[in-house]
This record gives C-alpha cells, sequence and structure tokens, in this order.
C-alpha cells in the first residue's frame, strides 16, 4: 500500500499540469533608510541628518520640537546611521593600519608578537580597529604609498627599516605615520635607547671577567643593530677587552646564527671568546643550540647574552640573559602617539624608551 501510494506520488510530480505549492520564503527586513525617517516625520533628509549630527551648529536650525519628533522616529523605526556614510562626513575610519617590511606577519616571530599585541591593546583603548597591511603584491612603493594613503586608514605605524623608498613616499603624503624600533628622519619614531643597551651588555660581560668577546650582528643590519653593535664594541674598548666580530644569516627575514656563523665555537679553548653578544634573542638561543651539539658548556665555557627580552619557547627550558626593550609598551607608545598626530597634536620628533639588563641562565 505505501509503495503505490510512492507511485501516485511519482506520477503527480513528474506530470506537466501538476504544480507543487510550497510555502514562500520570507522576505528578510528591508534596512531602515535616512529617507523612511524622513517620510516618517514630515521633514528632509537634511533636517534628520542635522538632528544626528553633533554639530552644534547644525544643531540651532532644527526646532526643539522637530528634534524630539525625528528622534522618536528613529527609535520606532529602530534606524542605525551607516557607519561608512559618518566616516565619510568625520574623513575617519577610526582603522590604524601596521606594516612591517619583514614580509607576511608570523605570529611565531617574538619580536612581531609583542609588537602586534602592544598594537591591538592600544588600538582598543582608543576605540580603534588594527588593520594589518599585507606585502606589496609585486607593485611598486609609490603604488603601495598610495594605496596606503587613500584613506582606508587614519594612520599607519611601520617596521620597515631597509625599505627608504616606502618611507620617503609616506614621509611625503598626507597619511600620519609613526615609525617603530627604527629612527626615520622622515618620520616620527619610536626607538629603543640601542647605545645603552650595547654598552650595557659589554660592561656587564667585562665585569664578570671576560677578556675575549665575540659580536654577533647581520650584514644587512638595519639602524637600531647598528647601533647596538657599535656601542657593544665601543664598550668593549673601553673596558679593555679584545672583540671579535661575527655575521648573523637573514633566513625568512628572521635573523638567525647558521652553523657556519658560529664556526669560532671550533677554535681552541685557550683563544675562543669565552662570552658572545648577539644582536637579537634569536639568535642567541640559536648560539646556544649550537654550544650543546659541540658539548661547550654555557655559561661555564661560553657565556651568552642577547638582545629584546621578548618572551620565547625555545631554549629547552633555559632563559638567555639579555637586554630587555619593551616592545609592547613601545608598540602602545607608537598607537597614542599616531592618535595625537591624527587629531594634529604636536608630538616629539623621536621618542625613545628604556632598555635593562635581565639576567637568564646563560652567563
Amino acid at each position: 500500500m505505501q509503495w503505490l501510494w510512492f507511485v501516485n506520488y511519482l506520477e503527480q510530480l513528474f506530470d506537466p499540469g501538476y504544480c507543487m505549492i510550497t510555502e514562500p520564503r520570507k522576505r528578510e527586513a528591508k534596512a531602515v533608510t535616512i529617507q523612511d525617517v524622513a517620510a516618517r516625520v514630515g521633514v528632509s533628509t537634511m533636517t534628520v541628518s542635522n538632528v544626528l549630527s553633533s554639530s552644534q551648529s547644525q544643531r540651532c536650525h532644527v526646532s526643539a520640537e522637530t528634534r524630539l519628533r525625528v528622534m522618536n522616529a528613529v527609535q520606532e523605526l529602530k534606524y542605525r546611521p551607516n557607519a561608512n556614510a559618518r566616516f565619510l562626513r568625520r574623513q575617519q575610519t577610526n582603522i590604524i593600519g601596521v606594516y612591517s617590511d619583514t614580509g607576511y606577519v608570523h605570529p611565531g616571530n617574538p619580536f612581531l608578537s609583542a609588537v602586534l599585541g602592544g598594537l591591538q591593546e592600544e588600538c582598543d583603548a582608543h576605540g580603534k580597529d588594527l588593520l594589518v597591511h599585507g606585502t606589496f603584491r609585486g607593485g611598486s612603493a609609490e603604488n603601495f604609498a598610495a594605496e596606503l594613503s587613500d584613506g582606508r586608514i587614519d594612520g599607519l605605524v611601520i617596521y620597515a627599516p631597509n625599505n627608504r623608498e616606502l618611507v620617503n613616499h609616506l614621509a611625503n603624503s598626507s597619511l600620519p605615520v609613526i615609525a617603530l624600533a627604527d629612527a626615520m628622519p622622515e618620520l616620527h619614531s619610536v626607538v629603543m635607547d640601542e647605545l645603552a643597551g650595547g654598552r650595557m651588555a659589554a660592561y656587564f660581560l667585562a665585569d664578570l671577567g671576560h677578556r675575549r668577546l665575540v659580536c654577533h650582528y647581520p650584514e644587512d643590519a638595519p639602524l637600531s643593530d647598528m647601533k647596538r653593535k657599535k656601542s657593544f664594541i665601543e664598550g668593549g674598548i673601553a673596558s679593555h677587552v679584545d672583540i671579535m666580530e661575527r655575521t648573523c644569516t637573514r633566513i625568512n627575514n628572521d635573523i638567525h646564527i647558521t652553523e657556519s656563523d658560529a664556526n669560532w665555537l671550533l677554535m681552541p679553548s685557550e683563544t675562543r671568546p669565552t662570552a658572545a653578544f648577539c644582536c637579537n634573542d634569536t639568535a642567541a638561543y640559536d648560539l646556544l643550540e649550537h654550544c650543546h651539539k659541540y658539548s661547550i658548556r654555557v655559561p661555564e665555557d661560553v657565556a651568552i647574552i642577547g638582545f629584546d627580552g621578548v618572551s620565547t619557547s625555545r631554549g629547552g627550558g633555559r632563559r638567555v640573559s639579555t637586554i630587555r626593550a619593551p616592545w609592547i609598551k613601545a608598540a602602545r607608545t607608537a598607537v597614542s602617539l599616531l592618535v595625537d598626530l591624527i587629531q594634529h597634536k604636536d608630538i616629539p620628533r623621536e621618542t625613545m624608551l628604556m632598555v635593562e639588563l635581565v639576567l637568564g641562565d646563560t652567563t
């Protein structure tokens, strides 16, 4: 009996004269517009716009009675002003941009992770959104600068120490920009006291009794790393110690110490440096791993000190001694200054933050 019913149903379904009636889908409610509010009250859209505006000069053209009627209609119709229209009127988007020339902003990079965290915290404190910009996508620096300045963001925090062309284009635009980590003469900057940090590391190692030091730095180092290197060597000279210079290697836009960079570890113990200063903590942890591979004790045979002080999961439970730079604070400071710049307030050309020595178990 059930089978017969099913056959009859199929015959009806494929019968050209048969029409299946279904319940029509409910239409989505149409968004209420400013025209709807104006029609409800019987006034112009300009009058509604003036009532909803926060400008006192516009309010004086609308009577208190009309204002009340408009606000009642807004509540009854549940009208929500268009966000894009408000931004166009104010010429602001409430969006802060961030760009790094290190390529893709990978959260596994401890430095960029700290910076992004600080940027997000301060953007939230100011009621701003954070927009992370990617690479050039094959375009020119000029076109990318024009894209950044086209009004989609109110201001930009930039970390691009090796891209002078982009910096120059941005400096000649109307976009408020703050450079982070490396001072740019053309831009306002938030930087660390790299010179004090390098000297601090040299004096500390010399005070521990080390007389043969090695300094690792990248060949294509940005200004901040060059300041660290310069002041470390000057501090070593002032402390009457010998300093060997060795490079680091850039791998996927991160600075590392490769096995060939660390070949000085294979020197005889009587001539080998007894302490190393690395341009950042990533390189310091690389060197720690090379020492473990060659059965060189740290810090008994070789002491290691880094720079930056950002948290990392590397080290196998060991903590590298470092010159800690407050990157989260620097990022928050950059956003705060950028907000002032957007509001046409005067800010310092360069804001410098202090660094500090933080002891781990590698010195």
